[in-house]
């Protein structure tokens, strides 16, 4: 082999470690965006190409082993996190159900916050405002902190919580429940 041989594959399987304190950059390229954050625990593009390949040979996707263990890989850097993702690629377990649960219940975590999100708005927009039936037939008052709904209709009146916020916002949203006008208001407060 001679002198050279050690220049025979410049390419490294990782980069230096970034350190301790200081937040990693993902250099994405071309890397699968679900693989790239791990460009920042000093994984070159090459190692992750090499893996990429070794998974596919066994039949695996590279992206599956990250997501169904990225609660494990958070220690690991460089040399390291290039030999362990290797194991798991060479190795006999299939990680695609695992990761699909994974990306199931960071969807519903998501879906949740969203939900959270949009109470918080029709919250602040509604509280303590007085919406009415696009046919004009009802009122719904809400109080100020969104808790209660008063109906006030020809045919019945009352005044319930407001548990499940989600129907009005969606009535809202198809446009089914609007801002009471003033003359919509009076004429309730007629009867």
């Amino acid at each position: 082999m001679g002198k050279n041989s050690q220049f025979v594959n410049r390419h490294t399987v990782s980069d230096p470690t970034i350190a301790k304190h200081q937040r990693p950059v993902a250099r994405s390229g071309a890397l699968p965006a679900d693989l790239a954050h791990l460009t920042g625990q000093g994984l070159s593009k090459a190692g992750f190409f090499k893996l990429m390949g070794l998974a596919k040979t066994r039949g695996k996707r590279l992206s599956d082993i990250v997501t169904a263990m990225d609660h494990r890989l958070g220690e690991a850097k460089g040399g390291r996190l290039y030999a362990y993702l290797a194991a798991l690629a060479a190795g006999p377990t299939d990680f695609a159900v695992a990761a699909a649960q994974v990306r199931a219940a960071r969807r519903q975590a998501e879906d949740a916050t969203r939900l959270q999100h949009r109470i918080a708005r029709f919250k602040s927009r509604f509280g303590g405002a007085t919406l009415a039936s696009r046919s004009g037939d009802a009122l719904y008052r809400i109080d100020r902190d969104a808790a209660f709904v008063q109906t006030v209709s020809a045919v019945r009146s009352g005044t319930a919580p407001l548990q499940d916020l989600l129907p009005w916002m969606q009535a809202v949203e198809r446009g089914d429940l609007v801002l009471a006008t003033a003359a919509a208001e009076q004429r309730f407060t007629l009867h």
